[in-house]
């Protein structure tokens, strides 16, 4: 079983520190990206906020309070103190992940083999290809080093698993199907933590910069 965030609570305050010292400098750049963890009012509404707008204005559909506090991580980039982007973890756990919804008999295989899930979803960046970047390293780090997950899922667009295949090295875990949480076409996308750390060293860098561009929201 996945090493959940609340039986982990302390290893995740213990990275979450690491991460916040290792932050940019505000006095660098104006330009500069911070990611933090949602958790005043304000970050959680300014990041549903932000996913109901870029959502709405590509058509698709949610609930804007769709989180679960036990299982998920709410992450937010900002820019000039505004938020540019969000992200959400979840933990495998007893809540299951949200692609179990189209997705069950796929994960539970998964599970069955001994691998230890996780999951990224309702991601929503306004054109920012740093915050991009900002968000997942960050999200990686929380993945290995706090829940040690072995697997990373995500429910994509068709139109954009190419970006995730060819940047992060996803690769396509089930075909399309319909994804009723926004009433659009997704197929499940899968990351071997292993595979990206390889693609990580093979680089020479941090996670963050093997992320080189945002997808084509169309």
């Amino acid at each position: 079983m996945a090493v959940g965030f609340t039986d982990s609570r302390a290893k995740l305050q213990s990275k979450l520190r690491e991460l916040e010292a290792t932050q940019p400098d505000r006095s660098a750049s104006e330009s500069h990206i911070t990611v933090t963890l949602a958790i005043a009012r304000t970050d959680l509404e300014a990041a549903a906020f932000l996913l109901e707008s870029l959502y709405a204005a590509h058509g698709y559909r949610l609930s804007r309070l769709d989180a679960q506090p036990a299982s998920d991580l709410i992450l937010v980039a900002r820019q000039r103190g505004e938020a540019v982007g969000t992200l959400t973890l979840r933990a495998d756990g007893p809540a299951g992940l949200r692609a179990d919804e189209s997705y069950g008999a796929e994960l539970a295989a998964a599970r069955a083999l001994g691998r230890r899930a996780c999951e990224c979803s309702r991601f929503a960046v306004a054109g920012n290809a740093a915050a991009i970047r900002a968000l997942f390293g960050f999200a990686y780090e929380i993945v290995r080093d706090v829940w040690e997950s072995t697997d990373v899922f995500i429910e994509v667009n068709p139109r954009h698993a190419a970006f995730y295949c060819r940047v992060l090295g996803f690769a396509i875990a089930a075909g399309e199907r319909t994804c009723a949480r926004v009433i659009a076409p997704s197929v499940l996308l899968r990351l071997e933590v292993a595979a990206f750390e390889a693609r990580i060293r093979a680089r020479g860098g941090r996670a963050m910069s093997c992320l080189m561009g945002p997808p084509a929201l169309n």
